[in-house]
């Protein structure tokens, strides 16, 4: 078989869309493989021309792998100022092309935990009609490799995986090779936007306790805002950015307790008010009966 020589530059890993489970990711794609019928001696002058160069579509005319990617949602290649495609055939019949792309691939995300979660997303390639008995895929020595100077809005990536794989169809078995990014989400967006938020408005919830109970607008007025507020942030957060999944994430759960706490703060007025009116009805009631006792006592001393 051929042995097809790859190699990842990932230039930027961008546009995390949970709602879709993709990302975005930039990269400089290059194959390199040993083709003997391409072996050349061309000389120009006194000198011996080392290598060939093709650019954009001049190399389809040649044998290339049928390289595609399994994950990919949409892809394209880079066509400023000219298309971001070259082939460089050596003398000595060595083949190597390149290309800059970005693709758009799907990623299975666990949301569980969000958003303190950590991703686990993927990018495999493979050969669509060759089998291992035609061509197989191997790393290059540096395999994959990440300006680290470049940041994700949403996540940072902890570290970066290669697989070598092979897939099974009925067709036959495939070569096929894959990395894993291992991504740590950034969790500053959403304790300025949701946790300090549900806990100030916890806490404004409960300024209500030392309000004075007969206060009821103010009581009543805040615990109305409060309760407004906690669903608003409830309702809000996530809608549109996030899939509607089975399970409940560790956000939902945080604002689920926050959104009872400030309710039960709002609720606990309701309770104290009820028996404060019920406990005074008793004691006016007790008291009117002690006033008919006592004054019958005293039309019965008289006569």
């Amino acid at each position: 078989p051929v042995l097809v020589t790859t190699e990842l530059n990932l230039v930027s890993i961008s546009q995390f869309r949970e709602a879709d489970m993709e990302f975005t990711a930039e990269m400089y794609f290059r194959q390199a493989w040993h083709d003997p019928r391409l072996a050349f001696g061309v000389t120009m002058g006194n000198s011996t021309v080392p290598v060939i160069t093709l650019y954009g579509d001049l190399s389809d005319s040649l044998w290339q792998p049928d390289t595609y990617f399994e994950n990919e949602v949409q892809g394209k290649i880079h066509e400023l100022t000219i298309k971001n495609k070259y082939m460089r055939v050596y003398s000595d019949g060595r083949v190597m092309t390149s290309l800059r792309v970005t693709l758009s691939c799907s990623c299975a995300m666990d949301f569980r935990k969000f958003p303190m979660d950590k991703q686990n997303c993927g990018i495999s390639f493979a050969s669509y009609g060759y089998t291992t008995a035609d061509i197989v895929y191997q790393w290059a020595d540096e395999r994959v490799t990440w300006a680290h100077d470049q940041e994700i809005a949403q996540f940072v990536l902890e570290k970066i995986e290669t697989e070598n794989l092979t897939r099974r169809y009925i067709t036959g078995d495939f070569s096929a090779l894959g990395i894993r990014l291992r991504l740590n989400r950034r969790l500053g967006h959403y304790l300025t936007r949701v946790y300090v938020p549900a806990v100030l408005i916890v806490m404004l919830s409960w300024l209500s306790f030392y309000l004075d109970r007969h206060s009821a607008p103010a009581r009543v007025s805040l615990g109305i805002t409060t309760v407004l507020t906690m669903t608003t942030l409830l309702i809000g957060i996530g809608q549109g950015s996030l899939p509607v999944v089975s399970y409940v994430k560790a956000l939902d759960w945080y604002l689920f307790v926050s959104y009872c706490m400030v309710f039960g703060a709002f609720a606990e007025y309701a309770v104290i008010n009820h028996r404060d009116k019920s406990y005074f009805l008793k004691l006016r009631r007790r008291s009117r009966m002690h006033n008919v006792k006592h004054n019958g006592c005293s039309v019965d001393k008289v006569s």
